[in-house]
């Protein structure tokens, strides 16, 4: 067992960055869809950046530079989730073990912040400052794309350390749920970036590059009624999806510090869905006007591959929150809604 010297005595604080008070939701939302559109990498930092602002507060100017943070799921129900680190205070240091999902930050540095849950989750939960890297564990690429992998904060072996702060198990239980319900929101954000971008530069193609059918007597592909049909849809669909995450992001931006758990549930089920069409609309668009751009399109000197990597393997790496089955039950049985988004 490590063990990092130093003592801990405190009561669990309530005040540790207040629900959504350091940060601009509508703000932050655009931020990410307009680094999304060419650089998406650097858009997932911007999200785990806000996110931690969230979780942790402000950063302080006088600490060092951070590599990343590590936080737990939200909670499901009453209860918080299985797996992640888990902590144990005692003599007024902490005993840390598990493995955790690794954020990383926009700027490398050295060390970690850690948001990590009492094994009884009566008593809430730590925050940790973990020094060097080497308990994170980097991940492969997915998709050869750079930023878009799983990375891992592993505890091979029970680590003592000395928590800067500990927060209540009510204020962390909010602060988790409010906190995935802004990250799946801005990773909609992310894949609308994406589907933004590649339309625009599929329109460019589309009207100046591509051919007719072989075999139509037609002087340019945009005079084909079945080619603009079809590009129709996808641009309806592009119209569809900012609709839609556009209303999720005004319901999180509507929530205030000190918002009820059912009106963060009602945010939660319109981020969900727009999460959900945002990965679907995707797909259909990017997919779809590939058809129509032609095989020619295909070909990285054009460069339309590298959208349909970013946007496939962000969609691998960040999952939705919620999947179909549980977006649809809680439409039909309101007491299935799940808390989590």
């Amino acid at each position: 067992m490590t063990d990092i010297s130093g003592t801990f005595a405190a009561s669990p604080r309530q005040d540790i960055a207040p629900l959504g008070g350091n940060v601009d939701i509508k703000a932050s939302f655009q931020t990410v869809v307009e680094t999304g559109e060419t650089a998406p990498a650097t858009a997932l930092a911007r999200i785990n950046d806000t996110v931690a602002r969230l979780l942790f507060g402000p950063p302080d100017p006088a600490s060092r530079s951070l590599s990343g943070w590590s936080w737990p799921g939200p909670p499901e129900g009453s209860a918080f989730p299985e797996g992640g680190l888990t902590a144990t205070l005692s003599g007024g240091r902490l005993t840390l073990q598990g493995r955790q999902f690794f954020r990383t930050a926009n700027q490398s540095g050295d060390g970690a912040l850690l948001l990590v849950l009492d094994a009884d989750p009566a008593k809430g939960g730590y925050i940790v400052y973990l020094e060097g890297k080497t308990a994170i564990q980097p991940g492969g690429l997915i998709f050869n794309r750079a930023g878009f992998q799983f990375d891992e904060l592993i505890l091979s072996e029970p680590l003592r350390v000395v928590p800067l702060g500990a927060v209540g198990a009510h204020i962390l239980r909010q602060k988790l749920v409010y906190g995935t319900l802004v990250e799946e929101l801005l990773h909609a954000a992310l894949d609308y970036g994406i589907v933004r971008s590649f339309s625009a530069a599929a329109h460019s193609h589309i009207t100046t590059r591509t051919r007719a059918w072989q075999g139509e007597a037609l002087a340019k592909a945009t005079d084909d009624p079945h080619l603009v049909r079809r590009y129709g849809e996808y641009v309806a669909t592009r119209h569809a999806l900012e609709e839609l995450i556009t209303e999720a992001r005004d319901a999180v931006a509507r929530l205030t510090p000190q918002a009820p758990m059912e009106a963060i549930h009602q945010a939660g089920d319109a981020v969900a869905a727009a999460r959900m069409f945002a990965l679907l609309a995707g797909r259909l668009i990017i997919n779809g006007t590939l058809e129509l751009l032609g095989a020619g399109a295909t070909s990285q000197r054009y460069g339309f591959d590298g959208y349909w990597r970013d946007f496939s393997a962000h969609g691998v790496a960040y999952p939705p929150r919620r999947p179909l089955e549980k977006i649809g039950r809680a439409l039909v049985d309101d007491s299935k809604r799940e808390v989590a988004v």
